[in-house]
């Protein structure tokens, strides 16, 4: 099969395009799928994000109550990617790579590269990632000096009759600033009633840098009413 995307995000309010001004910025991908699994090449979600996603109870949304580590740890979505995803029975086997673009540097300077695996067995996924980003010069809004980021992260999921269990870590380092954030996440995403549910979630961010560290813990709740299979209305509260 051939395939492609092309996903818009805009500010309602104002009708500008977001994601820098990109008139694609949220996916722009072709693919192709068949027996050998799946290959996509454009701008798209980071292996991070979309291993992190699956055993953290938001999703990690960059936009959603406990979406830091979506922007900063995981890096979100890059351009020209070559991702690929591929099953062997209840294994999901992936693997990434960015070029860094810059002429006669594209494998050395500013590249990106991931690899990650997930197994389900019954009412249990486990997962894990490992992702090596060169040349990182912001972090949390701020410019550093270009660094190499680490991340990698493991976690899983536990499905009930009417509820899903999630837990999960990650490992995430700075080497020029000896920076390092190790958070530790969980939550449960539950169905109350046929058209109501209510997601929990709650994060622990520890960070040090040299001999100084700090922490922080993040929670949240969000309950859903679904209108339609297409459509919902919800109420947030976190802290």
């Amino acid at each position: 099969k051939a395939e492609f995307v092309l996903e818009t995000g805009y500010s309602p309010d104002t009708g500008s395009n977001q994601q820098g001004g990109r008139l694609f910025g949220r996916q722009s991908t072709l693919g192709l799928s068949g027996g050998f699994g799946r290959v996509t090449v454009g701008r798209q979600f980071t292996l991070p994000q979309d291993v992190i996603g699956s055993y953290e109870a938001t999703y990690l949304g960059n936009l959603v109550l406990l979406g830091y580590q979506g922007t900063t740890y995981t890096g979100l979505r890059q351009d020209n990617m070559v991702k690929y995803v591929g099953a062997l029975g209840n294994t999901t086997l992936m693997a990434s790579y960015t070029p860094g673009e810059r002429p006669g540097q594209a494998v050395s300077t500013g590249a990106t590269y991931a690899g990650a695996v997930s197994h389900t067995t019954g009412r249990v996924m486990l997962a894990g990632v490992y992702q090596v980003q060169k040349d990182v010069e912001s972090y949390f809004g701020s410019v550093v000096p270009a660094t190499r980021q680490t991340t990698w992260s493991v976690g899983g999921t536990y499905a009930l009759d009417r509820a899903k269990l999630y837990l999960g870590y990650t490992w995430n380092h700075l080497a020029q600033s000896d920076t390092l954030n190790q958070a530790v996440y969980t939550g449960f995403n539950a169905t109350l009633a046929p058209a109501w549910s209510l997601i929990g979630a709650i994060t622990y961010d520890r960070l040090s840098r040299g001999g100084a560290s700090g922490q922080r813990v993040s929670t949240g709740a969000i309950l859903g009413y679904a209108l339609s299979k297409r459509s919902d209305v919800y109420v947030a509260a976190d802290y």
